[in-house]
């Protein structure tokens, strides 16, 4: 018989039992064991676990099956549905840091803790520099006008000659 992959149980080790001579049998139990599984919410650079992201474990249905507050420790979560993908999805991210894309994942049917990781990229610093420049929308207002002025002369020149060339064909005959 198959576990109950759903609420998250897992199928149990086979467990060996004696049975003695004289038929009696030694007493055997065997525990359910269900999924378990460490959430890391990591910094994209370092690598080193992060604190204040509120990360949610969605269903495909929409149905949130765990959310939390991140501590800088790994999170464990138990009996979340094995062989479903289920969505890690990040909420809020802590300060200086921009929101994670989602993290899609399935619990395989196993007794070992099983890892799933979500990184986060730090929000581009504003620099002194950046805000001095001009911003890229007036840079291609300059450009487009000293294109603008250079055109007018190429086409001012190209009719100056031309009109040259005109008046020394007149001359001509």
């Amino acid at each position: 018989k198959l576990a109950p992959y759903e609420d998250g149980y897992v199928s149990a080790s086979d467990v060996m039992f004696e049975v003695k001579e004289d038929g009696s049998v030694t007493k055997v139990e065997m525990k359910d064991e269900y999924s378990k599984v460490e959430i890391s919410k990591t910094d994209l650079t370092t690598g080193k676990e992060l604190e204040g992201a509120k990360l949610q474990i969605i269903r495909k249905d929409g149905t949130v099956l765990e959310e939390w507050i991140t501590d800088g420790k790994p999170h464990s979560v138990e009996k979340l549905p094995v062989n479903e993908e289920l969505t890690l999805r990040e909420i809020t991210a802590p300060d200086g840091y921009e929101i994670a894309e989602d993290v899609t994942f399935t619990l395989k049917d196993t007794m070992e803790v099983q890892k799933v990781e979500m990184k986060d990229a730090r929000t581009p610093e504003k620099t002194t520099e950046k805000t001095n420049a001009p911003k890229t929308g007036d840079n291609q207002k300059i450009w487009a006008f000293v294109l603008l002025a250079l055109a007018s002369a190429g086409t001012a020149t190209g009719v100056t000659v031309y009109r040259r060339k005109k008046s020394k064909m007149t001359d001509n005959k």
